[in-house]
């Protein structure tokens, strides 16, 4: 039904349906998904900072030195940010058992995020394990060119 301005004649309602507000605010109203966008951007952050952490892991390591003494700026940051993203694992585990007694929260959608996050680790120890592995049999921890000589 249209109502029109006695002064100027002009159309309200055409005016009233072409305005966004009402799109914007349903846009806004999150109230359910809320928590699960929360997640869903947690573990995006997750990945990306393992991601990004193992490529200056890897830089560091083509730039630097071989030797377990001298990490640079790329190695000690790289790792700092690999780590962080492996101890939100159990973090996302906890999150998800969470979910089971949230009637709020999508139970599917946060585990389908926490395993994305877990495959993602996996894909990035597989492509960049020289760069992660590294000092990791530095000071006699670990195997050595004379591992059978007796000494």
């Amino acid at each position: 039904m249209a109502t029109s301005d006695p002064k100027s004649g002009k159309n309200k309602s055409l005016f009233r349906n072409q305005s966004p507000t009402a799109r914007w605010k349903q846009l806004e109203d999150w109230s359910d998904e809320k928590k699960f966008y929360q997640h869903y951007k947690f573990c995006t952050i997750l990945m990306l900072m393992a991601f990004l952490g193992a490529v200056s892991m890897q830089m560091g390591l083509s730039i630097g030195p071989d030797d377990c003494d001298n990490d640079n700026f790329f190695e000690t940051i790289g790792g700092l940010a690999l780590w962080i993203s492996a101890i939100g694992i159990p973090i996302n585990g906890i999150i998800f058992l969470r979910s089971f007694f949230a009637l709020d929260m999508n139970t599917a959608g946060i585990f389908f995020w926490s395993i994305a996050h877990i495959a993602v680790l996996i894909l990035i120890l597989v492509f960049f394990i020289d760069a992660i592995a590294q000092d990791m049999f530095c000071g006699s921890g670990g195997p050595h060119y004379d591992i059978g000589a007796g000494f």
